[in-house]
C-alpha cells in the first residue's frame, strides 16, 4: 500500500510517537521503582516540547521524502524520550548510553543534511535543460562518419592523405557515382586544390571547408540565381544582339560580388576588356564586319571564363568581367587566352581585310577594406586607357 503523495506507508508506519510506543514500554518495565532522578516541571515540558517539534519536523520530512532528514528527526526523537525516561525511571545505565548514541547519530545527519541540501526524489525532481550542444561538442559527440550522411547540403569528408573519408548521398548525385565508389579515393579528383567554387551539373556551388579533428569537412552552398528583373520595368538584365548582361544590370550583380568578396574575404578580379579594329584598306571598316567580328570575341569570353564568372556588354561595345575567387595572375591569365582566342579568328578568316587587337584594363579587391563599385568601375576604365596609350 502507497501513499499517492508524501511517501510509502512505511515512512508514516515510522512516525515518531508510533516508534516510541514499544519503547516506552521496554523502559517502563526495566525501570526500578524509587531509584529515578526528579526532572521537574519546566525540564519535562522542555523534553515534550522538543519531542513535540522533532515529530511535526518529520512529517513535513515526509511529505518532502527526504530520507536522511527522516532519519535524523527519528534518531533526535527516540534518543531524547530514551535519555530522559531512562534517568526519570531508574533504568540500568546501558539504556542512558544508548539514548545518548541515538542523539549523537541524529545530531551527525541533521548537520550532514545541512551542508549538503537533499536532492529531490526522482518522480518530483524536474530535469534541468541541458544547453544545447555546441557544434564542436556535437562533433566529439558523434563521429563525423556517421554525421556526414546527415547533412542535408552536399557534404564530404577529406582524410589523411587527402583521400574522401565519408560522403552524403546528395553530393554523391552531383558527382554521378554511388558514395562507396567515391569513398577512398583522391579528393583532389573532383575538386582542385584551394578551389573556393565548383561547377557541378548546370549549378555553381560554393565551397565551404572547415577543419576538424578527423580532417576537412567540405560543404557546398549552390550560387544563388539571378532573378530576372520583373515585366513593364525597362530594364532587361541581357543585351539580346549578344547574350551579354547588360551595363544596367552590371551595378547590381557588382554590389552583390563585392559585399561576398568583403564578407567571406576572397579575391574579386575585375577585367574590361575592348576589341580594337584596324583596317588594312583604305577607309573604314564597314559595319558588318565590325559586328561580325565583335560577335566572334564575344563567342571567345563565353568560352574563355567560368560558369561563376559573369561578362557585361558595357558602352562602346566593351566587356566588363566580374571574376569571384581570381587574384591578379588568374584575371591576367584568362586576358592572355582572350587575346589568343581573337588571334584565331584571323587565322581561321581568309585575306581578312583588317587587324583585331584586345586591350584591358584591371582591377583587383582582396576582400580587406572596402570598396564600391563605382570605384571600381572607375580604375579599370582609368587602367585600360594607360594601356591603350
Amino acid at each position: 500500500m502507497t501513499v499517492h503523495r508524501g511517501g510509502s506507508f512505511l515512512v508514516w508506519l515510522g512516525t515518531p510517537p508510533l516508534v516510541s510506543l514499544p519503547i516506552l514500554i521496554l523502559l517502563v518495565s526495566s525501570g526500578v521503582r524509587g531509584e529515578g532522578t526528579p526532572l521537574g516541571l519546566p525540564l519535562w515540558t522542555g523534553i515534550f516540547m522538543g519531542y513535540a517539534a522533532l515529530t511535526g519536523g518529520y512529517i513535513g520530512l515526509a511529505w518532502k521524502e527526504d530520507p536522511l532528514g527522516l532519519a535524523a528527526a527519528e534518531l533526535l526523537a527516540q534518543g531524547l524520550l530514551v535519555t530522559t525516561l531512562s534517568l526519570a525511571l531508574g533504568t540500568p545505565g546501558l539504556f542512558s548510553w544508548t539514548g545518548v548514541a541515538l542523539l549523537c547519530m541524529g545530531m551527525i545527519l541533521a548537520l550532514h543534511g545541512a551542508v549538503q541540501p537533499p536532492a529531490a526524489p526522482p518522480h518530483l525532481a524536474t530535469p534541468s535543460p541541458s544547453p544545447s550542444p555546441s557544434p564542436l561538442v556535437a562533433e566529439r559527440e558523434i563521429p563525423l562518419d556517421d554525421l556526414v550522411p546527415q547533412i542535408p547540403l552536399p557534404s564530404l569528408l577529406v582524410g589523411e592523405g587527402g583521400l574522401v573519408a565519408a560522403i552524403n548521398r546528395e553530393l554523391a548525385a552531383l558527382l554521378g557515382k554511388p558514395p562507396e565508389e567515391i569513398v577512398g579515393t583522391p579528393a583532389s579528383d573532383f575538386f582542385p586544390p584551394e578551389a573556393h567554387q565548383v561547377s557541378l551539373g548546370e549549378t555553381t556551388w560554393f565551397l565551404f571547408p572547415r577543419t576538424t579533428p578527423r580532417g576537412t569537412l567540405m560543404i557546398l552552398s549552390p550560387q544563388p540565381e539571378m532573378e530576372a528583373p520583373a515585366s513593364g520595368t525597362g530594364d532587361s538584365y541581357l543585351d539580346s544582339e549578344t547574350g551579354l548582361y547588360t551595363e544596367a544590370h552590371s551595378r547590381r550583380r557588382g554590389e552583390e560580388e563585392i559585399e561576398r568578396a568583403r564578407r567571406y574575404r576572397r579575391w574579386l578580379a575585375v577585367v574590361l576588356l575592348k576589341l580594337e579594329y584596324e583596317s588594312l584598306v583604305e577607309g573604314p571598316l564597314p559595319p558588318k564586319e565590325q559586328k561580325d567580328a565583335y560577335g566572334k570575341f564575344v563567342q571567345v569570353v563565353f568560352k574563355t571564363i567560368r560558369t561563376c564568372d559573369m561578362a557585361f556588354r558595357m558602352r562602346d561595345d566593351c566587356v566588363l568581367l566580374f571574376l569571384p575567387e581570381t587574384p591578379s595572375s588568374g584575371a591576367r591569365t584568362l586576358y592572355n587566352r582572350v587575346r589568343a582566342g581573337v588571334s584565331k579568328i584571323l587565322d581561321e578568316a581568309a585575306l581578312t581585310p583588317f587587324r583585331l587587337a584586345v586591350a584591358a584594363g584591371f582591377a583587383f579587391y582582396g576582400g580587406n577594406g572596402t570598396t564600391e563599385y563605382g570605384k571600381l568601375l572607375e580604375e579599370v576604365y582609368s587602367n585600360l586607357a594607360r594601356n591603350e596609350d
